[in-house]
Protein backbone atom coordinates (compact mmCIF):
# COMPACT_ATOMS: atom_id res chain seq x y z
CA UNK A 1 0.00 0.00 0.00
CA UNK A 2 1.54 3.33 -0.82
CA UNK A 3 1.48 6.08 1.43
CA UNK A 4 -0.70 7.77 -1.01
CA UNK A 5 -3.26 4.88 -0.62
CA UNK A 6 -3.02 5.54 3.58
CA UNK A 7 -3.86 8.90 3.77
CA UNK A 8 -7.45 9.67 4.62
CA UNK A 9 -9.43 12.58 6.10
CA UNK A 10 -8.57 16.51 5.57
CA UNK A 11 -5.23 17.80 5.82
CA UNK A 12 -5.15 20.99 7.72
CA UNK A 13 -4.98 23.46 5.00
CA UNK A 14 -8.03 22.31 3.83
CA UNK A 15 -9.93 22.74 7.21
CA UNK A 16 -8.58 25.76 7.51
CA UNK A 17 -9.63 26.75 3.72
CA UNK A 18 -13.03 25.03 4.86
CA UNK A 19 -13.38 27.29 8.00
CA UNK A 20 -12.87 30.46 6.25
CA UNK A 21 -15.42 30.16 3.62
CA UNK A 22 -18.29 28.63 6.39
CA UNK A 23 -17.04 31.62 8.10
CA UNK A 24 -17.88 33.76 5.07
CA UNK A 25 -20.93 31.78 4.55
CA UNK A 26 -22.29 32.72 8.07
CA UNK A 27 -21.47 36.24 7.63
CA UNK A 28 -23.32 36.97 4.26
CA UNK A 29 -25.88 34.89 5.96
CA UNK A 30 -26.49 36.65 8.96
CA UNK A 31 -26.38 40.14 7.16
CA UNK A 32 -29.56 39.04 5.20
CA UNK A 33 -31.27 37.28 7.66
CA UNK A 34 -30.30 39.23 10.67
CA UNK A 35 -32.92 42.55 10.16
CA UNK A 36 -35.58 39.88 9.91
CA UNK A 37 -34.43 37.96 12.46
CA UNK A 38 -34.59 41.41 14.74
CA UNK A 39 -38.04 42.52 12.72
CA UNK A 40 -39.68 39.18 14.04
CA UNK A 41 -38.64 39.74 17.40
CA UNK A 42 -40.04 43.12 17.45
CA UNK A 43 -43.13 41.45 15.95
CA UNK A 44 -43.15 39.17 18.38
CA UNK A 45 -42.96 41.42 20.96
CA UNK A 46 -45.96 44.05 20.25
CA UNK A 47 -48.02 40.26 19.72
CA UNK A 48 -47.00 39.86 23.42
CA UNK A 49 -47.36 42.75 24.67
CA UNK A 50 -50.85 43.38 23.03
CA UNK A 51 -52.22 40.03 23.58
CA UNK A 52 -51.11 40.15 27.59
CA UNK A 53 -52.49 43.89 27.31
CA UNK A 54 -56.04 42.35 26.63
CA UNK A 55 -56.09 40.40 29.38
CA UNK A 56 -54.98 42.29 32.13
CA UNK A 57 -57.69 44.90 30.57
CA UNK A 58 -60.37 42.04 30.96
CA UNK A 59 -59.35 40.80 34.21
CA UNK A 60 -59.71 44.53 35.40
CA UNK A 61 -63.14 45.00 33.97
CA UNK A 62 -64.29 41.44 35.95
CA UNK A 63 -62.52 42.29 39.19
CA UNK A 64 -62.81 46.08 39.65
CA UNK A 65 -64.15 45.64 43.03
CA UNK A 66 -61.53 44.14 43.93
CA UNK A 67 -58.30 46.00 42.48
CA UNK A 68 -59.93 49.22 42.94
CA UNK A 69 -60.94 48.93 46.60
CA UNK A 70 -57.35 48.23 47.28
CA UNK A 71 -55.30 51.31 47.22
CA UNK A 72 -51.56 49.75 47.27
CA UNK A 73 -49.62 49.41 44.32
CA UNK A 74 -50.71 45.93 43.17
CA UNK A 75 -54.19 44.46 41.14
CA UNK A 76 -56.12 42.36 43.98
CA UNK A 77 -57.98 39.53 42.57
CA UNK A 78 -58.97 38.63 46.00
CA UNK A 79 -59.16 34.93 46.39
CA UNK A 80 -57.46 34.33 42.11
CA UNK A 81 -54.37 36.27 44.20
CA UNK A 82 -52.41 39.33 43.34
CA UNK A 83 -50.15 40.52 40.50
CA UNK A 84 -47.84 42.33 42.06
CA UNK A 85 -45.48 45.29 40.05
CA UNK A 86 -42.06 43.45 38.26
CA UNK A 87 -39.28 45.82 38.22
CA UNK A 88 -36.09 46.01 36.60
CA UNK A 89 -33.30 44.71 39.02
CA UNK A 90 -29.65 46.66 39.20
CA UNK A 91 -28.38 45.56 35.75
CA UNK A 92 -31.91 46.79 34.06
CA UNK A 93 -33.26 43.39 33.53
CA UNK A 94 -36.70 42.31 34.09
CA UNK A 95 -37.14 39.87 37.35
CA UNK A 96 -40.59 38.75 37.86
CA UNK A 97 -41.77 35.91 40.65
CA UNK A 98 -42.60 32.66 39.32
CA UNK A 99 -46.13 32.27 37.87
CA UNK A 100 -46.45 36.63 38.47
CA UNK A 101 -49.31 36.21 36.02
CA UNK A 102 -51.20 32.62 37.43
CA UNK A 103 -54.08 34.83 38.96
CA UNK A 104 -55.22 35.77 35.14
CA UNK A 105 -53.67 32.62 33.84
CA UNK A 106 -57.33 31.51 32.03
CA UNK A 107 -57.63 34.79 30.34
CA UNK A 108 -53.84 33.95 28.52
CA UNK A 109 -52.82 32.39 25.29
CA UNK A 110 -50.41 30.66 26.88
CA UNK A 111 -48.64 29.85 30.13
CA UNK A 112 -48.29 32.39 32.75
CA UNK A 113 -44.43 31.88 32.85
CA UNK A 114 -44.37 32.29 28.86
CA UNK A 115 -47.09 34.99 28.80
CA UNK A 116 -44.54 37.43 30.72
CA UNK A 117 -41.92 36.60 28.01
CA UNK A 118 -40.99 39.22 25.39
CA UNK A 119 -40.41 38.41 21.72
CA UNK A 120 -36.64 38.19 22.44
CA UNK A 121 -36.94 35.62 25.16
CA UNK A 122 -36.96 38.18 27.89
CA UNK A 123 -39.27 39.11 30.60
CA UNK A 124 -41.71 42.25 30.88
CA UNK A 125 -41.78 44.52 33.56
CA UNK A 126 -44.85 45.50 34.71
CA UNK A 127 -45.63 48.78 36.30
CA UNK A 128 -48.32 49.05 38.66
CA UNK A 129 -49.18 52.33 40.44
CA UNK A 130 -51.07 53.04 43.62
CA UNK A 131 -54.98 53.76 43.58
CA UNK A 132 -54.71 56.57 41.78
CA UNK A 133 -58.32 58.79 41.13
CA UNK A 134 -59.30 60.25 37.13
CA UNK A 135 -61.81 63.51 36.76
CA UNK A 136 -65.08 62.24 34.89
CA UNK A 137 -68.05 63.88 34.42
CA UNK A 138 -67.91 65.97 38.11
CA UNK A 139 -66.72 62.18 39.77
CA UNK A 140 -63.38 61.66 40.81
CA UNK A 141 -62.84 57.44 39.83
CA UNK A 142 -60.45 55.42 41.51
CA UNK A 143 -58.34 53.55 38.89
CA UNK A 144 -54.93 51.87 39.08
CA UNK A 145 -52.47 53.21 36.15
CA UNK A 146 -50.78 49.83 34.58
CA UNK A 147 -48.47 49.64 32.06
CA UNK A 148 -46.51 46.84 30.27
CA UNK A 149 -42.66 47.32 28.90
CA UNK A 150 -39.98 45.89 27.35
CA UNK A 151 -36.41 46.06 27.51
CA UNK A 152 -36.01 45.36 23.76
CA UNK A 153 -33.14 43.57 22.40
CA UNK A 154 -30.13 44.42 25.02
CA UNK A 155 -32.93 43.29 27.03
CA UNK A 156 -33.06 46.24 29.72
CA UNK A 157 -34.72 49.03 31.13
CA UNK A 158 -33.33 52.52 30.16
CA UNK A 159 -32.74 55.05 32.69
CA UNK A 160 -34.94 56.99 30.64
CA UNK A 161 -38.15 54.73 30.50
CA UNK A 162 -40.82 55.79 32.99
CA UNK A 163 -44.33 55.48 34.31
CA UNK A 164 -45.65 58.21 36.43
CA UNK A 165 -49.36 59.20 36.81
CA UNK A 166 -50.42 56.64 33.75
CA UNK A 167 -48.01 58.20 31.31
CA UNK A 168 -45.09 56.16 30.00
CA UNK A 169 -42.16 57.50 28.61
CA UNK A 170 -40.06 55.35 26.97
CA UNK A 171 -36.33 56.17 26.21
CA UNK A 172 -33.99 54.12 24.19
CA UNK A 173 -34.77 50.84 22.74
CA UNK A 174 -37.60 50.52 24.94
CA UNK A 175 -40.85 49.03 24.34
CA UNK A 176 -43.98 49.46 26.15
CA UNK A 177 -47.87 50.34 26.00
CA UNK A 178 -50.29 51.35 28.61
CA UNK A 179 -52.90 49.16 30.17
CA UNK A 180 -56.34 51.50 29.53
CA UNK A 181 -57.06 50.63 32.81
CA UNK A 182 -58.79 54.33 33.01
CA UNK A 183 -61.45 53.65 30.21
CA UNK A 184 -62.31 50.22 31.65
CA UNK A 185 -63.33 52.44 35.15
CA UNK A 186 -65.20 55.43 33.02
CA UNK A 187 -67.04 52.62 31.22
CA UNK A 188 -67.91 51.03 34.59
CA UNK A 189 -69.03 54.29 35.90
CA UNK A 190 -71.41 55.29 32.61
CA UNK A 191 -72.92 51.72 33.54
CA UNK A 192 -73.69 52.16 36.57
CA UNK A 193 -75.14 55.61 36.54
CA UNK A 194 -77.28 54.54 33.44
CA UNK A 195 -78.39 51.53 35.63
CA UNK A 196 -79.41 53.87 38.33
CA UNK A 197 -81.11 56.06 35.94
CA UNK A 198 -83.25 53.09 34.59
CA UNK A 199 -84.02 52.04 38.07
CA UNK A 200 -84.94 55.32 39.07
CA UNK A 201 -87.17 55.73 36.08
CA UNK A 202 -89.06 52.50 36.73
CA UNK A 203 -89.47 53.30 40.48
CA UNK A 204 -91.34 57.08 39.56
CA UNK A 205 -93.37 55.39 37.04
CA UNK A 206 -94.01 52.81 40.05
CA UNK A 207 -95.42 55.55 42.29
CA UNK A 208 -97.31 57.21 39.24
CA UNK A 209 -99.32 54.03 38.27
CA UNK A 210 -99.77 53.08 42.76
CA UNK A 211 -101.55 56.50 43.12
CA UNK A 212 -103.63 56.14 39.77
CA UNK A 213 -104.51 53.01 40.71
CA UNK A 214 -105.64 53.81 44.11
CA UNK A 215 -109.53 55.30 44.50
CA UNK A 216 -108.58 57.17 47.66
CA UNK A 217 -105.38 58.69 46.24
CA UNK A 218 -104.00 61.54 48.25
CA UNK A 219 -100.80 63.71 47.72
CA UNK A 220 -100.50 63.36 51.19
CA UNK A 221 -99.65 59.07 50.83
CA UNK A 222 -96.01 57.79 49.78
CA UNK A 223 -96.69 54.91 47.02
CA UNK A 224 -93.17 53.97 46.85
CA UNK A 225 -93.37 51.57 49.43
CA UNK A 226 -94.90 49.93 52.56
CA UNK A 227 -96.40 46.51 51.35
CA UNK A 228 -93.38 43.65 52.00
CA UNK A 229 -92.83 44.41 55.63
CA UNK A 230 -95.00 46.01 58.45
CA UNK A 231 -95.06 50.18 57.91
CA UNK A 232 -93.53 52.54 60.23
CA UNK A 233 -95.72 52.51 63.21
CA UNK A 234 -95.26 56.65 63.43
CA UNK A 235 -96.74 57.22 60.08
CA UNK A 236 -98.12 53.94 58.72
CA UNK A 237 -101.51 56.17 57.74
CA UNK A 238 -99.53 58.31 54.92
CA UNK A 239 -97.79 55.17 53.01
CA UNK A 240 -99.31 52.75 50.85
CA UNK A 241 -100.46 49.51 52.73
CA UNK A 242 -100.90 47.44 49.33
CA UNK A 243 -97.70 48.47 48.07
CA UNK A 244 -95.58 45.63 46.46
CA UNK A 245 -92.57 47.53 47.70
CA UNK A 246 -91.31 46.95 51.50
CA UNK A 247 -90.11 50.32 53.20
CA UNK A 248 -86.35 50.29 54.24
CA UNK A 249 -86.48 52.06 57.16
CA UNK A 250 -83.97 49.68 58.93
CA UNK A 251 -81.09 49.99 55.89
CA UNK A 252 -81.27 50.29 52.02
CA UNK A 253 -82.04 46.31 50.73
CA UNK A 254 -80.90 45.11 46.87
CA UNK A 255 -83.08 45.60 44.33
CA UNK A 256 -83.35 42.37 43.46
CA UNK A 257 -85.21 41.38 46.76
CA UNK A 258 -87.59 44.46 45.83
CA UNK A 259 -87.91 44.85 42.16
CA UNK A 260 -87.75 41.54 40.20
CA UNK A 261 -91.76 41.35 39.23
CA UNK A 262 -92.82 44.71 41.27
CA UNK A 263 -91.43 47.20 38.66
CA UNK A 264 -90.92 45.39 35.85
CA UNK A 265 -86.90 45.25 36.14
CA UNK A 266 -84.83 42.59 35.60
CA UNK A 267 -81.42 41.43 37.69
CA UNK A 268 -79.45 43.23 34.69
CA UNK A 269 -81.29 45.94 34.77
CA UNK A 270 -80.45 46.44 38.66
CA UNK A 271 -76.72 45.17 38.23
CA UNK A 272 -74.60 48.56 38.04
CA UNK A 273 -71.47 48.31 35.91
CA UNK A 274 -69.03 46.98 38.83
CA UNK A 275 -71.31 43.91 39.12
CA UNK A 276 -73.15 44.93 42.31
CA UNK A 277 -76.40 44.81 42.96
CA UNK A 278 -78.22 48.66 43.36
CA UNK A 279 -79.86 49.15 46.77
CA UNK A 280 -83.46 50.71 47.10
CA UNK A 281 -84.38 53.47 49.93
CA UNK A 282 -87.64 55.10 50.79
CA UNK A 283 -87.27 55.52 54.66
CA UNK A 284 -83.25 57.12 54.96
CA UNK A 285 -82.85 60.23 56.86
CA UNK A 286 -82.07 62.00 53.43
CA UNK A 287 -85.42 60.71 52.02
CA UNK A 288 -88.57 62.61 51.81
CA UNK A 289 -91.21 59.79 53.60
CA UNK A 290 -93.54 59.74 56.25
CA UNK A 291 -90.96 58.39 58.79
CA UNK A 292 -88.08 60.75 58.41
CA UNK A 293 -87.64 62.33 61.89
CA UNK A 294 -87.44 65.59 60.54
CA UNK A 295 -91.17 67.00 60.17
CA UNK A 296 -90.23 69.24 56.74
CA UNK A 297 -89.05 65.96 55.51
CA UNK A 298 -92.23 63.60 56.22
CA UNK A 299 -94.23 66.06 53.33
CA UNK A 300 -94.18 65.34 49.99
CA UNK A 301 -93.14 65.55 47.41
CA UNK A 302 -91.68 61.96 48.72
CA UNK A 303 -88.60 60.49 47.25
CA UNK A 304 -86.52 57.57 46.91
CA UNK A 305 -83.32 56.76 46.09
CA UNK A 306 -81.04 54.37 44.19
CA UNK A 307 -77.99 53.57 45.08
CA UNK A 308 -74.28 51.92 44.46
CA UNK A 309 -70.91 52.53 45.38
CA UNK A 310 -67.74 53.18 43.69
CA UNK A 311 -64.82 50.66 44.89
CA UNK A 312 -63.16 53.04 47.27
CA UNK A 313 -66.38 53.38 48.90
CA UNK A 314 -68.21 56.55 47.71
CA UNK A 315 -71.92 56.21 47.11
CA UNK A 316 -73.75 57.31 43.95
CA UNK A 317 -77.40 58.14 43.76
CA UNK A 318 -80.28 58.81 41.88
CA UNK A 319 -83.23 59.57 43.11
CA UNK A 320 -86.99 59.54 41.73
CA UNK A 321 -89.42 61.91 43.21
CA UNK A 322 -93.19 61.18 43.54
CA UNK A 323 -94.79 63.66 41.01
CA UNK A 324 -98.30 62.06 40.69
CA UNK A 325 -100.66 65.67 41.09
Amino acid sequence: MTARQRQSGFTLIEMAVATVVLGLMVGIIYKSLGPMLAWKSRTDTEQRMGQLKNALETAYRQNMVAIDGDAQPRLNFGAAGVIDPVFPNAAGYCVPVANTLAPIALLLRSSPNEAIRDGYGLNFCLAIDPRALIAYNGQNLPYHPVAIISGGPNGQIDAGTVFVAGQLTLASDDTGVVVDSAAQVIAAYDRTMAALSKAATALQQYYVARYQSDPARTPGTDYFGCGAVACPPAAAVNWDAANGLPTTCAAPVDMTTTAIGVVGLTREDVTDGYGQIIQYDNCGAGIRSPANANAAMQLPPFTTAMQSTLPDGTQLIATAVGMAY
